[in-house]
């Protein structure tokens, strides 16, 4: 039942989506780029993650590209990237992303981490807490993916201040995650998705 009105009511978001003429065409592909690897799990889906995902679509139709542009340049410009500049977060920019925070971990953190862009087991057990007063790349990290989800962190500084509390706390409210401005495993986790 629960299922059925998930997909009733993502079919009924895409169908009001598809209905502004000038911008149609580039909302759905957006749309269908950002479920490309989304599974759609067999248990009930929350209400929180229908609004999490029409959010992320409203924000990557409007004003989103240009943050996710700011993630896109970000990560080719503190980490070896290449990726397109292209304001969708796609597959490409997701495993960019995750690279970094591998690369980060292993640098910073002196763990051992494959750096594959895949997000498992072993690099959600190898993420560190991070929390306002911090500064490394990882806070970098952290608001470049802030960034990509469409919260505006007011500058990629890798410092980890107001603004980037308040954006965390933010993404966890309406994530559906423990809100505590604290981003840890379940925090860069969801970022991941």
């Amino acid at each position: 039942m629960v299922q059925n009105n998930l997909i009733i009511s993502l079919h009924a978001l895409f169908c009001i989506l598809a209905c502004i003429t000038i911008t149609s065409q580039l909302i759905k592909k957006r749309f269908l780029a950002y479920f490309t690897d989304m599974p759609f799990p067999n248990e009930a889906v929350s209400a929180t993650v229908i609004r999490q995902v029409a959010i992320h679509i409203v924000c990557m139709s409007l004003a989103g590209s240009d943050y996710i542009k700011k993630a896109q340049k970000a990560i080719n410009n503190k980490f070896p990237e290449t990726l397109t500049v292209d304001g969708i977060w796609g597959p490409k920019s997701k495993a960019a992303w995750i690279r970094a925070a591998q690369r980060t971990l292993n640098q910073e953190y002196h763990k051992v981490l494959k750096v594959d862009g895949v997000f498992g087991q072993q690099t959600k057990a190898a993420i560190v807490q991070i929390k306002m007063g911090d500064t490394n790349l990882l806070v970098g990290v952290l608001q470049i993916g802030l960034y990509a989800h469409c919260y505006d962190v007011k500058g990629i500084d890798c410092i980890f201040g107001k603004n980037t509390r308040t954006a965390t706390e933010t993404f966890q409210k309406q994530g559906g995650l423990r809100i505590d401005a604290i981003a840890g495993r379940e925090t860069f986790f969801a970022l991941a998705q």
